[in-house]
């Protein structure tokens, strides 16, 4: 509790299916734009993952009247820790994590202190070794509080930022592709006449939405991401039970967008997320490479981009976190968003923060110098050519 000469701000946890089901109607009634603060969607992930123990809220008042939440949940999870693509350490703890954009309401400087505290204490309880804010954005009043505020034995050794990036959409698609810059404008038309050229009538483009299309969805992305690189790195879109959970509420809520390309009537590149709040939260797309030439990816970026121009419940494209190429391309604006860490002063946690400084340090510092020699591109090409060829070969056995 913080109290001041003119105000008393207060922080209660609620945690268990039961009590946080109780404080939907106070939930609803602050406001939020992110589809993973929705109180349903929320509650859909949950019971598609099996690594969750219970669900968590952390509710902010000042005075008596609820401000904001904060939303979380109790696991037992995986921390992997990469070189590059490749797995070195990948211990599991016991977390409270605080999910994307878990946030309704507003949070200030002062109620982001309190919620740090809050959390804080939950480590010196015993129950979690450490308290997880996935990918928080540094312009949020949060990322000062958890980075700064928590002693340094607490505190994560090592930070690593990555850039976002989301597309402003216009009223129409020619408006689109006149804002891209020339030499991007003039590849996307040259590779889209190219494809048509080559496969004219055999082409189609399917539009799924529909939960009664769920099924084929699920089948043909799953076909396509199965000969991905994405596949081969244990990533993207799969036929199975969490996922299936989340696009089947998604389909009933009107949130989902999918688009599909054929080729003689065979599936060879998908993309699509959900449409919330005005915003398109992108997902992973995929893309058969035996038709990598004809840039069928971007193909089918452009269609689903052409469609969401004319889509007057869609403002903005979210793509996400990453440094691919095609974000970079065709974005109009970046932030930068971390994970944040706080460790239990205990000697298991305190090594996972050590050996996980350790690792991304090595990990970043290498990259860096593969971009100062300017062979980064051809390092990731290398590393998504092999986990391709893992994924043919397991395909095939």
């Amino acid at each position: 509790m913080t109290t001041t000469a003119e105000e008393t701000i207060t922080a209660h946890l609620t945690r268990g299916f039961v009590d946080v089901a109780g404080l939907r109607d106070e939930w609803e009634s602050l406001p939020s734009e992110a589809l993973t603060a929705d109180f349903d969607y929320f509650h859909t992930v949950l019971a598609s993952e099996p690594s969750m123990l219970e669900p968590a809220v952390l509710t902010v008042a000042r005075d008596g009247r609820t401000e904001a939440m904060v939303i979380a949940r109790f696991e037992r999870v995986p921390l992997s820790f990469k070189l590059g693509y490749k797995r070195i350490y990948e211990p599991v703890v016991r977390a409270l994590t605080v999910i994307y954009r878990g946030f309704r309401g507003e949070l200030d400087a002062v109620t982001s202190s309190l919620v740090v505290r809050e959390l804080t204490n939950v480590l010196g309880e015993g129950e979690v070794e450490v308290v997880v804010f996935r990918r928080l954005d540094t312009q949020h009043p949060l990322y000062p509080a958890a980075t700064t505020e928590p002693r340094l034995l607490v505190r994560q050794l090592y930070t690593r930022v990555g850039v976002c990036r989301e597309r402003s959409l216009p009223d129409s698609f020619a408006a689109f592709m006149e804002s891209l810059s020339k030499s991007t404008r003039t590849g996307v038309t040259r590779y889209a006449k190219k494809l048509e050229r080559e496969f004219g009538d055999r082409l189609e483009l399917r539009r799924f939405v529909d939960p009664g299309e769920l099924d084929t969805y699920l089948a043909h992305a799953d076909a396509v991401a199965a000969r991905s690189y994405q596949r081969g790195l244990g990533v993207g879109v799969r036929d199975e039970p969490a996922q299936r959970l989340r696009a089947q509420l998604s389909m009933e809520r009107g949130w989902f967008r999918a688009y599909v390309l054929y080729v003689d009537g065979s599936p060879v590149a998908f993309c699509g997320g959900d449409a919330y709040a005005g915003r398109l939260y992108y997902g992973i797309p995929g893309y058969d490479p035996a038709y990598g030439e004809y840039r069928v990816g971007t193909y089918v970026l452009m269609k689903m981009i052409e469609d969401l121009c004319e889509d007057d419940r869609v403002h903005v494209l979210d793509f996400g976190p990453g440094e691919a190429e095609y974000k970079r391309r065709f974005g109009d604006r970046s932030w930068h968003e971390a994970d944040v860490y706080l460790f239990a002063a205990r000697p298991r946690p305190l090594f996972v923060n050590v050996a996980r400084a350790a690792i991304l340090g090595t990990s970043d510092g290498l990259a860096s110098a593969a971009r100062t020699a300017g062979v980064v591109g051809r390092v990731k090409r290398r590393w998504r050519d092999r986990a391709t060829t893992r994924q043919i070969r397991v395909r095939s056995s």
